[in-house]
């Protein structure tokens, strides 16, 4: 009779259980290799992260239903095991355990080994449901936590945490509200020796601090009756308390859950750009020009804006949109291009007789710079069109201030009445487009980078200032040829 070849080197095995009673790991399954032949020493060695932690010599048993399916490899019908590996249980925090079964030449298991790993099973695991109530101000957790290093830590604890992982107070728990039947902890962690009855509840009080935050719930097993010590812990899904985008004085703004604050300047919420304002709101009153504004503060921008100096167009929902194509320059009288400056007209120090020699703008002259459509050399929102008015109130010319979330433009000194300027506070303007008709001897361009005008202004014959209690903090004049011709 002719019998086809066999092949020495097939194995395969399962570990059927693991469950934990205390220090020991009980772990059952089989093992059948053909490595047997020369290997017959076999092993059960518990890691714990990548380290050994523990292990258990393996008695074979008989195994019928994997000869059964195995009768090619050898031993097959002997390979069952039930091995009970001693380890100290407190030290398994939160790692991960596997499992190597070893089949060695030598008694100890050391030399001459072929191994098997198993997959990894975590020694902390949890889950848990929470929810925010804000008719009852309170919020509600229902979970399970099991973890393999229960046996010195009695205490039970739920520590209310910010996003930002600040406590904001915490609970003890007793028997009423933990160590409560869990079938999810059973199913899903079966190996963790109180997975069963690792179930907690609780309805816990919402205060006044944690408004407008994300928040966690740790649940915590430790040995120390204050709830700090040596803790095993679990942290629960993030809840918001009226976090993320919320209704605010007819606007939308964002409570940042890290932070419990209103986002201010540019956010990225779920993969989308978004820009919140600042807070500074223009006023009429020339000396607080730009002023903080409690119910703009955090407004999200919609429509179109410039930011940064570039236009957006931030839709209904507002998420960001480049708009490049309004991120032009132009000269205010386009057909003169950047024509030329007397020393007088030229931005800077000079020796023309002004307040410290100090020029703080361009001026473009109804001679050199003919026509009398003034253009707008950049984009931007129009924060103010008003008068500048002599000692005695009167008014010497009307002019209209831009702003593009960096550079403040201001256009004066070339409209001699309100109906010269064609522009209106808030509206958004594009480079290029006609601002007003100049009726004066010329343009005086100024370019800040401060929106505080009025402050500003107040310092026109210096290049810079600087003052803490203003909302920019500082300013400083810019040569707007130079800016013009750079493009920005």
């Amino acid at each position: 009779m002719w019998l086809g070849p066999v092949t020495l080197n097939q194995s395969a095995s399962v570990v059927d259980s693991i469950s934990q009673n205390g220090n020991t790991l009980h772990v059952t399954g089989w093992l059948a290799s053909d490595q047997r032949l020369s290997q017959p020493h076999g092993f059960v060695i518990a890691l714990y992260n990548g380290k050994e932690v523990g292990r258990s010599k393996i008695n074979f048993t008989s195994r019928p239903d994997v000869a059964a399916k195995y009768p090619q490899i050898y031993q097959s019908a002997n390979s069952g095991f039930a091995v009970d590996i001693p380890v100290t249980a407190s030290q398994l925090t939160g790692g991960q355990l596997s499992f190597i079964l070893r089949l060695s030449a030598s008694a100890d298991g050391n030399s001459n080994y072929t191994d098997i790993r198993t997959r990894d099973y975590a020694t902390n695991a949890g889950a848990a449901t929470v929810s925010y109530s804000s008719s009852a101000n309170t919020i509600s957790i229902n979970g399970w936590h099991a973890a393999m290093a229960t046996t010195n830590r009695p205490y039970q604890y739920l520590i209310v945490i910010g996003a930002d992982g600040h406590e904001f107070y915490r609970r003890a728990l007793n028997n009423t509200n933990s160590n409560q039947s869990s079938g999810a902890g059973a199913s899903q962690a079966p190996w963790i020796g109180n997975a069963g009855q690792s179930g907690f509840a609780a309805t816990l009080p919402v205060s006044a601090a944690m408004n407008h935050w994300g928040i966690k719930v740790i649940h915590r097993y430790t040995d120390d009756a204050a709830g700090n010590g040596n803790a095993v812990d679990f942290v629960s899904p993030m809840v918001s308390i009226n976090s993320g985008f919320q209704h605010l004085n007819g606007g939308t703004v964002y409570y940042d859950p890290d932070r419990g604050q209103v986002a201010t300047g540019w956010r990225t919420i779920n993969n989308n750009r978004y820009y919140f304002s600042d807070g500074y709101e223009n006023q009429p009153n020339p000396d607080d020009l730009w002023v903080y504004n409690d119910q703009l503060h955090g407004q999200m921008y919609t429509g179109i804006n410039y930011v940064d100096g570039h236009c957006y167009d931030f839709g209904t929902n507002g998420i960001a949109r480049a708009l490049p194509q309004n991120d032009g320059w132009s000269w205010p009288f386009p057909a003169d291009g950047e024509g030329y400056f007397a020393s007088g007209q030229a931005f800077g120090y000079s020796s023309y007789p002004r307040k410290n020699g100090f020029h703080d703008g361009l001026d473009f002259g109804a001679y050199d710079h003919p026509g009398s459509a003034v253009h707008a050399v950049h984009g931007g929102k129009v924060l103010d069109v008003n008068t500048c008015r002599d000692d005695k109130g009167q008014i010497m010319w009307w002019y209209a201030i831009v702003y593009d979330g960096r550079y403040l433009y201001v256009y004066q000194e070339a409209f001699s009445n309100r109906n010269q300027i064609t522009v209106n506070r808030n509206q958004i303007i594009y480079p290029g487009q006609v601002i007003g008709y100049r009726n004066t001897d010329h343009l005086h361009l100024g370019i800040n980078t401060s929106p505080n005008y009025g402050v500003d202004l107040a310092h026109s014959f210096q290049p810079s200032w600087t003052d803490p209690n203003q909302a920019t903090g500082s300013g400083t004049w810019l040569n707007p040829q130079t800016v013009i011709r750079n493009r920005g």
